[in-house]
């Protein structure tokens, strides 16, 4: 019977030595051959200066993964949770199969707590196998 099958990575534990890292996570998908990755803590460079739009994109550690695994896994999603000076943390998803964003949600910080990240609710729809 089909199934699917589902990674979820933390980015930021795979930290420092980001070009390593993310070949690191790039073998680990390579060798489990998932439909769907789930990335959190996901960082986006915000860094203003006269750099173009590809040098940002690049930047982005989705699209940094999404360059290394094959071509199949050509669906991705973002949503950003925080954002910090010079940079934004959020969720992703990287899929070989369609996927149809569902809604988000921000969830609520408490004011007594001393962790003041945002968290956040990403879903979506995966469309069926062949």
């Amino acid at each position: 019977e089909p199934m699917l099958r589902v990674m979820v990575l933390n980015a930021e534990e795979f930290r420092n030595d980001w070009e390593g890292r993310f070949k690191q996570m790039a073998d680990l998908v390579k060798s489990v051959q998932p439909d769907v990755v789930a990335m959190q803590r996901l960082r986006v460079s915000l860094r203003s200066n006269s750099r173009s739009a590809q040098d940002s994109a690049n930047e982005h550690q989705l699209n940094m993964l999404a360059a290394l695994l094959p071509t199949e896994y050509n669906h991705s999603m973002y949503f950003r949770c925080t954002s910090y000076k010079d940079a934004e943390e959020g969720l992703g998803l990287i899929s070989k199969l369609p996927l149809k964003p569902k809604p988000w949600k921000r969830l609520s910080v408490e004011t007594t707590d001393a962790d003041l990240n945002v968290r956040g609710i990403m879903s979506a729809s995966v469309a069926a196998g062949p």
